[in-house]
């Protein structure tokens, strides 16, 4: 599953590169990330590297990889009739976006859709899922943006499957 998500990636970006754009940026970012996995709430502390095209006639795309970490907030992992017996479990999330969408303001403001694949553990359980969202990057200067997101995942795992939605904030620096 990881394989296909890379490779639809890879294919995307390469095609879309051919594409005349205005700008292009690459940046790095810091995420804070409040999610839910197995109904129970977790806080995230996450890093990344993007990608991201502002095309000639304002439509914007991007790709980005991130890696978090955090606790789950008391509570045990039940997916389908599995039940951990910790609280406090570790989640680590790792996955991957395709952003597109429009940019306005003179580039200032992208607001976009998210295709997206991610591999997950959760309590030593692992996870792989597809999913879906929206977004916004708010340029604050040429090389510092704030960013907000929302997806949600269907995971499967050998337990079973599971929902996990993410709210991520981020703070971007930009590079060319």
């Amino acid at each position: 599953m990881k394989k296909l998500v890379l490779g639809a990636l890879t294919v995307s970006t390469l095609l879309l590169n051919n594409v005349s754009a205005s700008e292009t940026l690459k940046d790095i970012h810091l995420t804070g990330v409040s999610s839910t996995a197995t109904d129970i709430d977790a806080t995230e502390i996450g890093i990344g590297y993007g990608f991201s095209a502002y095309l000639d006639n304002s439509i914007f795309w991007g790709v980005s990889f991130d890696f978090s970490g955090g606790k789950l907030d008391n509570g045990n992992v039940k997916i389908e009739n599995y039940t951990s017996t910790k609280n406090n479990d570790n989640i680590y999330t790792a996955g991957a976006d395709f952003k597109l969408g429009y940019a306005l303001f003179s580039n200032k403001l992208a607001v976009y859709g998210i295709g997206s694949g991610i591999y997950q553990s959760i309590g030593g359980i692992e996870g792989a899922g597809f999913g879906y969202g929206a977004g916004t990057d708010y340029r604050l200067t040429d090389n510092i943006a704030l960013n907000v997101e929302y997806k949600t995942y269907s995971m499967t795992s050998n337990y079973g499957d599971y929902d996990y939605d993410r709210v991520s904030t981020a703070i971007k620096y930009y590079f060319k």
